[in-house]
């Protein structure tokens, strides 16, 4: 039987700083084994890089928030749905890490995904649709594995550039704890704080130029967290759906833009490249410029338009459409029409 403490959120200040502070000696830990060990990202035509760079951090990420949510859970401070979560994360991180030092074939990593998604969305009971009741359960199953595949093939598709999958972490994660922690449970908000912590840990280590990359160990990793994130809080009527999408428009805009391009301009969409709209930016300009226009967006577009649907709700499609719009173009002028491959 667990031990049952009380805690607020002041005083967990001290212990997660704590935890910011060891994770940070884990990544710097790591850097130093994988030089010494040679785990590499390796420099090709579909990489952002010039150069070796250590890759594969973010299994760091799975095994301390495994561990902590285990000690967390006999302290009565979380449900076991957390640790499930992490769980199960932490085998598609270990995947991921291993696929970081093999490089398996895409058709592999694909099924492993799939069987990830069933896996999830059996294990775990789901209420609502996306949101919406009464929609035939086949339907439901089919669709949340469609999009957990798809969250986690998406996110690694944005960890092209340093820091950028991990700035978008952080904001988003930021923007969840500003606007909607009151709506939220305080275990749900130690999960996202943990992750937050991880990430922030190691942006110190990715940020340009990069000292190391999560790989696909990180990548994988939190694209299917987010995704079973996005899923539970839009079930659980804590966060609405059109939060969500407003919050990841950016990242939305470039992966969906980005796929059509390549479809109509027949080019093979379902391979690795580097036309991404953030990528070609970042070619052009640099990394850090980059990761300046998306925060910049971020704040002084999408949190205003965030506070303003929260406070206009019959507004939201409209406020969604003005949200989108400037992610497109971006998408659209920087995409694969400025690349060849």
């Amino acid at each position: 039987m667990g031990i049952e403490i009380n805690l607020n959120y002041y005083s967990l200040i001290p212990i997660l700083f704590a935890y910011f502070i060891i994770n940070y000696v884990i990544h710097r830990a790591y850097l130093m084994v994988s030089i010494k060990k040679s785990i590499y990202a390796q420099p090709n035509s579909r990489s952002s890089h010039y150069k070796e760079v250590p890759q594969g951090s973010g299994i760091i990420f799975s095994i301390s928030i495994f561990s902590v949510c285990l000690i967390l859970l006999e302290l009565g401070l979380i449900k076991s749905f957390y640790l499930h979560i992490s769980l199960i994360a932490m085998i598609v991180s270990i995947f991921g890490f291993f696929d970081d030092l093999l490089n398996f074939r895409a058709l592999l990593k694909l099924i492993f995904q799939i069987f990830i998604a069933i896996i999830t969305v059996f294990s775990f009971e789901f209420n609502t649709f996306f949101g919406f009741e009464n929609i035939p359960k086949v339907i439901q199953y089919a669709t949340y594995v469609f999009f957990i595949t798809w969250a986690m093939n998406a996110y690694n598709f944005l960890d092209g550039i340093d820091g950028y999958a991990s700035v978008g972490i952080l904001i988003s994660s930021f923007f969840v704890l500003l606007l909607m922690s009151s709506n939220l449970p305080l275990e749900f908000l130690i999960f996202l704080v943990l992750i937050l912590i991880n990430v922030l840990a190691f942006i110190l280590l990715n940020w340009p130029p990069a000292k190391i990359f999560m790989g696909d160990a990180g990548s994988l990793y939190l694209g299917y967290v987010f995704s079973i994130i996005i899923i539970y809080t839009i079930d659980r009527n804590f966060i609405a759906l059109d939060f969500w999408l407003l919050s990841l428009s950016f990242y939305i805009s470039d992966i969906l833009i980005t796929q059509i391009l390549r479809i109509a301009l027949l080019r093979k969409w379902y391979v690795g490249h580097r036309s991404h709209a953030y990528q070609n930016f970042a070619r052009i300009h640099s990394h850090k410029a980059m990761l300046y226009v998306y925060t910049l967006f971020m704040f002084f577009w999408v949190l205003p338009l965030l506070v303003a649907n929260m406070s206009y709700p019959d507004y939201s499609l409209f406020i969604l459409i003005i949200g989108f719009l400037p992610s497109v173009i971006f998408s659209i002028k920087y995409g694969p029409l400025l690349s060849l491959d």
